[in-house]
């Protein structure tokens, strides 16, 4: 099994924890992401998938938040974003168009 962030994905976390440090709360969401990566890996059908295809993982604590990944035909598990609330309702999209890949872990 591999893990793989698309390259936006980390700027998507960063901002997010950075809104969120305002109310001392920033860490916290981080460690949460950083949870929900691995529960993930664990079990990837547990979260809801989209009619793009697209799972979605929502954060526990931070209910408007949610993790956005992808399962391939390799065993690559692919996140692809970090958002607030819904996205882009209006085309299924996770902000994430491209598909570029990039390696990497996070660190809450």
């Amino acid at each position: 099994m591999n893990l793989r962030f698309h390259p936006l994905f980390k700027e998507d976390l960063e901002e997010a924890g950075d809104d969120l440090q305002r109310e001392g709360l920033g860490d916290e969401l981080r460690e949460e992401v950083a949870q929900i990566v691995l529960k993930v890996a664990k079990t990837p059908e547990l979260f809801d998938k989209t009619y793009t295809g697209v799972r979605r993982a929502r954060l526990r604590r931070f209910k408007l938040y949610a993790v956005h990944y992808m399962l391939r035909d390799d065993d690559t598990f692919y996140y692809l974003s970090v958002q607030h609330g819904v996205g882009y309702p209006e085309t299924g999209s996770t902000g994430a168009e491209s598909d570029s890949s990039e390696s990497g872990t996070i660190t809450p």
